[in-house]
């Protein structure tokens, strides 16, 4: 059940360092929905960050009037799915998109998105796998991410392509499904697709063009290394309770 949304939609940007990326995401996607969603917000929910997020985000609400943008700010590493979990605890939308500060796919994407929700669906995640995606991004970043698909499938069923950053939500339904999740890392997602399962939400799936940023935030060996035992978490907690 929605909490008096007044907003079509909310864009919820988790945020840890993003010093280098976060004026011009603030730019495009301002730019984007005064033209195409006029009655939307960006929450920006910083997670920890030492460098200047905050100060170029306070920077650029300052500047900006046509969007507003919102920013909430941890003293401590909440994780980008706590990050995302407290977020959308405040987002005024009736739908909420999920994306990252790279935007890696093209912003018309939030538009197909959203009108999916308005047909019928609950959830939409995207997906960088299946039939009509495009990806660009190294092999071996590749193959790391198609092995977690596949150890994610085999140990919990989990077809959709979980580690694609891009979704969006219902938001009532959105916080109902964080609410029950106890995984707030980079494998929240997950956790996040579980829950919509046992929920019995309408999860639709969405092929995506997706682009790789060489700046991206993600530390390869020790963020994969991270998922992969997030992963045994979840294994256990859906199997054994």
């Amino acid at each position: 059940m929605e909490r008096g949304n007044q907003l079509e939609l909310s864009i919820l940007i988790p945020a840890h360092n993003e010093e280098k990326r976060m004026e011009s995401c603030l730019i495009r996607l301002t730019d984007f929905l005064k033209q195409t969603h006029p009655s939307s917000e960006i929450v920006v929910s910083e997670d920890g960050s030492k460098d200047r997020t905050i100060e170029i985000v306070n920077e650029f609400k300052r500047k900006s009037s046509e969007i507003q943008v919102n920013l909430l700010h941890a003293t401590e590493r909440l994780g980008k799915g706590g990050g995302l979990k407290r977020g959308i605890e405040v987002c005024k939308g009736l739908f909420t998109v999920f994306t990252d500060t790279d935007l890696p796919i093209p912003l018309e994407t939030i538009t197909h998105a959203v009108e999916l929700l308005r047909g019928g669906a609950d959830v939409v995640s995207g997906s960088r796998v299946m039939k009509g995606s495009k990806r660009d991004e190294p092999l071996k970043r590749r193959i790391l991410s198609r092995g977690f698909h596949y150890l994610a499938l085999v140990s919990l069923g989990m077809r959709w392509d979980s580690q694609c950053g891009f979704k969006a939500v219902r938001t009532g339904v959105g916080r109902e499904l964080f609410s029950q999740m106890g995984n707030p890392g980079f494998a929240y997602d997950v956790d996040f697709l579980i829950q919509a399962k046992r929920k019995g939400v309408n999860v639709v799936e969405m092929p995506l063009e997706w682009h790789y940023n060489a700046d991206s935030s993600m530390r390869l060996s020790k963020d994969i290394l991270g998922m992969f035992k997030e992963l045994v978490h979840i294994f256990c907690q859906a199997h054994f309770g």
